[in-house]
């Protein structure tokens, strides 16, 4: 559905483009090369001014103790963030199928390719995305050895977050059963992190060792406020969801990696704790799509996976050790 949406959105604007194109070509002096600089400076602007309005609201609605930066990003930053959303809204999402024929060659994490008790990464989608967002980031880790299934693509997209955790779930059982005895570490980006923590309070993350959150709103973000669909409005600051949203605090629940993007333009107030037991609260120097690319982040998911790792491979060796223990008892009584 969201792919179906952003075509529609993407067809739109380059409608637009089309019709200033002939505006300009009719009213202005100008021809050749300096008409398609000017009509790439347009197509530039548009998605600039976006981002410098949504930094500008972000840092108004902030709080004065917040770990954000100044109100607009430096130029690097605000470049990436630029070509994130580029990438994300005009060639990711709205082809996702494509895509994924594209990439069916890659290797998928099956029980071919998958040693036994290695950790498996699951990546989540935020608000208004879907699958093909981590494109990037699951090429990345697959060339670094991790191994990283096709992520879901959670429906419906603009229902409530409780209903993105169902749909899950679901995948994950489908998961299990393709990849059984694996430990799991997922990754959520935005709203994502949201939709592990109500998938843990409604069917519980047995397999789950890790958790890892990009620019997730724990807190709630003011810029939800503009929202009309009902996960938009879950995720207000104080909304009766997440107020009742557990907390992953209890010594049973997996470990949680909270990263934020320090100059986040849809998350706000940026503040520097989140609601249960936290390893890491580190603010990386990006914006709010761009942290789901960003090389830190791909450090910090390789990092987990091989704590998770070696602690599977701790775990089998306890086993091994107390199933000898036992045979060995049993043999002196006899």
């Amino acid at each position: 559905m969201i792919a179906r949406l952003e075509r529609w959105l993407l067809a739109g604007e380059l409608s637009c483009y089309l019709i200033l194109a002939v505006v300009l070509t009719i009213f202005t002096p100008a021809t050749g090369p300096a008409m398609t600089v000017m009509f790439a400076a347009i197509s530039v602007s548009g998605r600039a001014a976006y981002l410098v309005v949504a930094w500008y609201t972000a840092w108004r609605w902030d709080d004065a103790d917040s770990a954000r930066g100044a109100a607009l990003p430096p130029a690097g930053v605000a470049a990436r963030e630029w070509l994130a959303l580029f990438a994300t809204h005009s060639v990711l999402q709205p082809f996702a199928p494509l895509w994924n024929r594209i990439l069916a060659g890659l290797p998928h994490g099956d029980r071919a390719t998958v040693p036994p008790r290695e950790p498996v990464v699951v990546l989540v989608h935020g608000y208004a995305c879907n699958a093909a967002y981590w494109l990037p980031l699951r090429w990345r880790l697959q060339q670094r050895g991790v191994r990283c299934p096709p992520p879901p693509t959670l429906e419906p997209p603009f229902a409530s977050i409780d209903d993105q955790a169902d749909a899950l779930a679901r995948y994950l059982a489908g998961l299990r059963d393709r990849l059984p005895g694996h430990p799991l570490v997922l990754v959520g980006h935005s709203m994502g992190g949201l939709t592990i923590r109500a998938c843990y309070a409604r069917h519980g993350l047995d397999d789950v060792v890790q958790v890892i959150t990009l620019g997730t709103p724990h807190h709630g973000s003011r810029i939800a406020r503009l929202g009309w669909t009902r996960n938009a409005r879950e995720m207000v600051p104080g909304s009766g969801w997440l107020r009742s949203l557990p907390s992953l605090a209890d010594a049973s629940s997996p470990t949680l990696v909270a990263m934020a993007a320090r100059y986040d333009e849809l998350v706000t107030p940026l503040v520097r704790t989140v609601p249960q037991r936290i390893e890491i609260n580190e603010f990386i120097n990006v914006g709010h799509l761009a942290i789901g690319w960003c090389g830190r982040t791909c450090e910090e998911i390789q990092a987990c996976v091989d704590t998770a790792r070696r602690a599977a491979h701790v775990r089998s060796a306890n086993r091994i050790t107390d199933s000898h223990s036992t045979t060995c008892t049993a043999g002196t009584s006899n």
